[in-house]
């Protein structure tokens, strides 16, 4: 049983025993109290279930949350020590290492930039290095999701700490989904030999080149190339995921779309420091604890493994989405004004969206304010008056770039 669902009052439980007194008057005192007493012991147990649930929920996060700390300090201090330096990922960004941390992939999913670069090795010969680079290149390229999981070794050891308390804990097993989609690197084509070569029939063609660096006392070699970043491709590639959340949870897919590429550029292996995870960047103790409460019946503790699973991330930012739309914010009656509260909020809070209307950090008390003004009015207010400027640029962006998932090129998506 979920400890998330409230048992019946006492009372109910009376009403039902008087039908019962009806229709067997013989029933003694003694009964109806033994009976009034069973029912009052078991809503106390259960009372006391759930309570117990949400402290160990309470204290699982807290515990996520230190975890996540110290192992992202020991992974930093690792390889820094191994190269010399330290690439923070951002959600739009996926560094990954290889080959005992031999080998180092990033890939700007925003601006369409990838490199490979390679710690040179004592009496590498230039044979040596330009077959060891192609072959990084190739893994790398065809990487699929459970490929990249098990190449990010701090969200493995973050799972491994989570496992402890797995009553808790929801996780899922990697797809073998790709990570990039290998139809939009048209401009290579891959043969099964550890190498790539480059087309040059197509119009532009992928261009990469070599370069020695040294890195502090590191030499290393870097292969820097392009990969297609279409929006309107990599729209098309999740449009299953999408338009089923969508169809599921009452949402225009566009609005879905608009968030996946605001917040993560369309990189399913998105990670950033609050953390957050994943083409919707889910953050477990926010929207995650909400989501999966309302998909599952009882918060959960959404693991890594699970939240880069695409179809999960998707289905869980999209759940979001309607608890804001559907639940939070219900009592906004213009459905648009609604709509632009709603993307306020899955960026900052529904409490800081209130407190752009009041002042004051409760959504529930800015409602009759904002069901007083227009749409226009309400969509200023929120450029002006929101207490972050990125939360700001957020609605701008999420709202322009609705418009343009909605035109038929995307066919339908």
């Amino acid at each position: 049983m979920s400890y998330m669902k409230r048992v019946k009052p006492v009372s109910l439980f009376l009403s039902s025993f008087f039908v019962l007194l009806a229709y067997h008057p013989g029933l003694a005192s003694d009964e109806f109290d033994a009976f009034v007493s069973q029912q009052a012991l078991g809503v106390e147990a259960e009372e006391q279930a759930f309570q117990q649930y949400q402290r160990m929920l309470e204290a699982g996060f807290d515990a996520y949350q230190k975890a996540y700390q110290q192992e992202f300090e020991i992974y930093t201090n690792e390889i820094t020590q191994q190269w010399g330096e330290f690439l923070d990922p951002g959600p739009k960004t996926w560094v990954s290492y290889a080959q005992n941390n031999q080998v180092r992939r990033v890939a700007d999913f925003e601006q369409g930039h990838a490199e490979v670069s390679l710690l040179l090795r004592e009496g590498d010969t230039t044979d040596d290095v330009d077959q060891q680079v192609r072959t990084a290149i190739y893994q790398w390229l065809n990487s699929t999701e459970a490929d990249a999981y098990q190449a990010d070794q701090l969200s493995r050891r973050i799972e491994q700490r989570l496992l402890e308390n797995p009553s808790i804990v929801k996780t899922a097993q990697p797809s073998t989904q790709p990570v990039f989609a290998l139809e939009d690197l048209s401009a290579m084509y891959f043969e099964q030999s550890s190498y790539i070569k480059v087309s040059r029939q197509n119009s532009a063609p992928v261009q990469w080149e070599i370069t020695k660096t040294m890195n502090g006392e590191k030499a290393m070699v870097t292969a820097s190339f392009v990969i297609p970043h279409s929006v309107h491709k990599k729209a098309k590639r999740f449009s299953d995921e999408v338009t089923a959340a969508a169809v599921r949870e009452r949402l225009p897919p566009e609005l879905i779309l608009a968030v996946i590429e605001t917040e993560s550029s369309f990189n399913p292996m998105a990670r950033s420091h609050i953390p957050a995870y994943g083409l919707m960047q889910i953050v477990p103790r926010s929207a995650g604890r909400d989501a999966s409460r309302y998909l599952y019946g009882e918060s959960k503790l959404l693991a890594p493994s699970y939240l880069y699973k695409i179809d999960k991330n998707i289905g869980v930012g999209s759940a979001y989405l309607h608890l804001l739309y559907y639940r939070y914010m219900r009592k906004v009656t213009d459905p648009v004004s609604r709509l632009y509260c709603v993307i306020a909020a899955y960026n900052t809070g529904a409490s800081n969206v209130g407190a752009a209307f009041t002042g004051k950090k409760s959504f529930s008390g800015a409602v009759e304010t904002i069901n007083s003004m227009t749409q226009e009015e309400v969509y200023q207010m929120l450029i002006n008056e929101l207490a972050y400027e990125e939360t700001k640029k957020y609605l701008i962006k999420v709202t322009s770039r609705m418009k343009k998932y909605v035109k038929e090129e995307l066919g339908g998506v």
